[in-house]
């Protein structure tokens, strides 16, 4: 009787567990998927730890970070994954920070993607030839190499560079240094008429070059004369929260970070952070002591003094009209860029190297007008033929 009464009384308080929809299924938890944001924020001690914070309080866990400075401004790019109304309200959150400008979700928008991967792999005359083929379909580079290693160099979307990795995973891959993702939104009318008179292959245009050697500049941002850059490679394990520890060691100290890039390292589990920040070397080997000293902290070293392969990406939208477009073309050739995006009033270029480089190729299209930059950090890997470059290129120089 008591049943009976209980039965036919309709409880107050909802069963989370009869929640179904018609079909007697349980509706579906929000979707989780990988999404790209762009923060544009200004130069300031402190301003990515936290924006890097912000992710790490809430358990997100940063796939992957790239920025870089240009003009007192940086744009960071930050993949992570989540869900829509879970990005939505970082966002939100994001633009309550001060100091932060602009934050935008590019994740379904058509865009440029681009990451650069510097890869160290252990070589034997046996397995040479075949590595070389796999870094010929690839459209990779041959950085350096020595009678046990080979150093190369692959840029493309995060496809490519996972693709590279796993094809070559049988030999023994001693080191990797990757940046995260830069991306730019593509223009969304395409001149293909510009395209088809210039014969560009939107993509995967690697003009030839015309003889010229690269021009080199300092960086655009002077620095006082008793400091210089240093550039830190730290191996961390690959948890939350150890992104916001280390660029925190740097904020407390107050140090602004120049550029940053974070990636996953050579073995599952690991990520390389390569840092550049400016400071005298009592100041940053304190620095790096401390930094060894962080939990899930493995590996720190400072290659500033080390002859290494050196690495940055940008992604560059300069506005052509029809009357600059062979002008800008002729630059884009002699820095051996690469055509990535056409459109009625703007070309979208890709451009890898040092970051003397960068700064030279940015000066000069200046005058076109730069649209939009985004930049990956520099990322170093040593080169066992200790020959450092730079002594090399000044003394040619010198005789020249």
């Amino acid at each position: 009787m008591t049943m009976a009464a209980e039965s036919s009384t309709p409880s107050s308080t909802p069963n989370p567990a009869n929640k179904m929809d018609v079909f007697g299924a349980v509706p579906r938890q929000p979707k989780t998927r990988q999404h790209v944001l762009h923060v544009l924020v200004d130069d300031e001690a402190g301003i990515l730890t936290r924006v890097v914070s912000l992710f790490s309080r809430r358990g997100y866990n940063i796939d992957s970070l790239a920025v870089g400075l240009t003009n007192e401004r940086a744009l960071i790019t930050i993949s992570v994954p989540g869900d829509e109304n879970t990005i939505r309200l970082l966002q939100q959150q994001l633009m309550r920070l001060i100091n932060v400008l602009k934050v935008e979700d590019i994740t379904d928008v058509p865009k440029v993607e681009r990451e650069i991967m510097l890869m160290k792999i252990g070589i034997t005359p046996e397995t040479k030839t075949e590595i070389l083929e796999v870094v010929d379909i690839f459209r990779a580079k041959v950085c350096e190499i020595s009678d046990e290693t080979m150093t190369l160099e692959i840029t493309g979307d995060p496809g490519k560079t996972v693709a590279f990795q796993k094809v070559l995973q049988h030999h023994p891959i001693l080191t990797v240094a990757r940046t995260g993702r830069v991306a730019l939104m593509r223009d969304s009318n395409v001149d293909t008429e510009f395209i088809r008179r210039h014969g560009i292959a939107v993509e995967l245009f690697d003009p030839v070059s015309l003889g010229i050697a690269p021009l080199t500049a300092p960086s655009l941002v002077a620095k006082p004369t008793r400091d210089r850059l240093h550039t830190i490679s730290i191996l961390v394990e690959d948890v939350p929260g150890i992104l916001v520890r280390v660029t925190g060691l740097f904020s407390r100290r107050g140090y602004g970070i120049e550029s940053l890039a974070v990636g996953p390292a050579e073995r599952k589990g690991l990520s390389r952070i390569s840092v550049v920040v400016p400071g005298d070397d009592p100041t940053i080997n304190l620095m790096n002591a401390q930094l060894e000293r962080l939990i899930n902290v493995i590996a720190v070293e400072d290659i500033t003094d080390v002859p290494t392969v050196q690495r940055e990406l940008m992604l560059i939208k300069v506005t052509a009209e029809p009357k600059t477009r062979t002008d800008i073309l002729q630059i884009a050739k002699v820095f051996r860029a690469k055509i990535l995006d056409v459109g009625e009033g703007s070309l979208t270029m890709e451009v890898t190297g040092d970051p003397g480089k960068m700064a030279a190729i940015q000066q000069l299209l200046r005058k076109f007008g730069i649209m939009e930059i985004a930049r990956t950090g520099k990322i170093a890997i040593v080169r066992e033929s200790k020959v450092n470059t730079n002594v090399v290129t000044s003394g040619v120089q010198s005789i020249v």
